[in-house]
């Protein structure tokens, strides 16, 4: 698949592969690329949010979170994956901040992380701190079979960072040393 440029992450749908294209630092994006499977081409753009990092499914939306760099508000949307209708929220920064968010689903409910690892409701917009341990938040995976929530901290991002693995409340159920900059999580069954 030509993306033409920076993505950050991608998420399929049935026939349909969604990739978050963030854009270059002096010319973010806002945009998520729609492709056909079959044929690779892309099929559509749609504009979401500023600088997309992260994507997940939940149910039948697509959900987009971007912003968060230098002061920027968090920003989720979600994409309708009947109609592609786009509806975007703005978190407001003295709630939740963090460079480069992440989103997660798992079982209906959504984990967004930033400057800690939260509980986020679409409905209502609520966003509830679970997990605040690490220091320097840079990857979230989940384990769909479990429940287990991983949570990568990159700490001074010159030493060793730690993964903590969670439960779906964000208890700590254990924690490891990796190498430096932990971003994502390698399940093995």
């Amino acid at each position: 698949i030509d993306s033409t440029g920076p993505t950050t992450e991608l998420s399929h749908y049935h026939d349909k592969v969604f990739v978050a294209h963030s854009g270059e630092f002096s010319a973010p994006d806002n945009k998520v690329y729609v492709y056909d499977i079959e044929t690779r081409e892309r099929t559509q753009e749609i504009e979401i949010v500023d600088s997309p990092n992260s994507v997940a499914i939940s149910g039948d939306k697509l959900y987009v979170v971007g912003g968060g760099g230098f002061n920027e508000p968090i920003q989720i949307g979600s994409i309708n994956l009947a109609d592609f209708n786009v509806e975007v929220n703005s978190l407001p920064i003295s709630e939740i901040s963090g460079f480069g968010p992440k989103i997660r689903a798992n079982d209906g409910q959504l984990f967004l992380l930033a400057d800690g690892l939260y509980t986020y409701d679409p409905n209502t917009q609520e966003v509830n701190k679970i997990f605040s341990e690490a220091t320097s938040p840079y990857g979230l995976d989940i384990d769909e079979f479990t429940g287990d929530i991983f949570v990568c901290d990159a700490l001074d991002y010159q030493s060793q960072g730690t993964l903590y693995v969670l439960d779906q409340n964000g208890n700590e159920k254990v924690s490891y040393k990796t190498g430096i900059i932990p971003n994502s999580v390698l399940r093995i069954k």
